[in-house]
């Protein structure tokens, strides 16, 4: 992939933003929407290596990252592992694991959603849903036709509406690798990261 390599004759380096999901359509769909509602791709990649229920999945999958020739960590490139706190499946132990290797390097990232991604998706249309436990798919539904496969064109996630997501969950408390029963979610530290988005 030369075109992404940097030279000194060529334009500034694309940068690689490499997502690491839970989920295996819902998130990748909403992220492919706001790459096109901001316009991202003449600044950054988009890149989903892969996604995976389970943590030790998503750590390994994030360790074969760094061994691609297309992450470059001097040039800025990142790796994100979006997750829910998910407390059927994901334990307290296993958010120290993810904690330990986020403090590994700048360029790894953590964006946990509690209780789960559909509280972002929330955020776009009203304030700190605070029964998010209880909010059915239905609820979702109502608000986001569709939402578990999202169509690139979904009218209803606007730059706007991203952009009052990004404020609202930045009013709360964030949920982390140490904290992860806290409300709320860090998708929005995550977009806040891209180029051209709330800078």
């Amino acid at each position: 992939m030369k075109r992404f390599q940097r030279t000194p004759k060529n334009l500034p380096y694309r940068r690689n933003v490499f997502i690491l999901t839970e989920g295996e359509e819902t998130e990748e769909a909403y992220l492919r929407i706001v790459e096109r509602r901001f316009n991202l791709k003449e600044a950054v990649q988009l890149v989903f290596p892969c996604h995976e229920s389970a943590i030790q999945a998503l750590l390994d999958g994030a360790n074969k990252v760094v061994k691609r020739k297309d992450y470059h960590a001097r040039y800025g490139d990142e790796i994100w592992i979006v997750l829910d706190r998910d407390e059927k499946d994901h334990f307290i132990p296993q958010f120290k694991k993810l904690g330990k290797w986020e403090k590994e390097s700048t360029n790894f990232h953590v964006a946990l959603s509690t209780p789960r991604f559909e509280y972002w998706l929330l955020l776009h249309f009203m304030e700190h849903p605070t029964k998010a436990n209880a909010l059915s798919d239905s609820f979702v539904e109502k608000l986001l036709p569709r939402f578990k496969h999202l169509p690139i064109g979904t009218p209803t996630i606007t730059r706007e509406n991203i952009l009052k997501a990004i404020e609202r969950a930045s009013r709360r408390e964030i949920p982390t690798c140490s904290t992860p029963d806290v409300l709320g979610t860090g998708m929005g530290v995550l977009l806040k990261s891209l180029p051209g988005i709330a800078q």
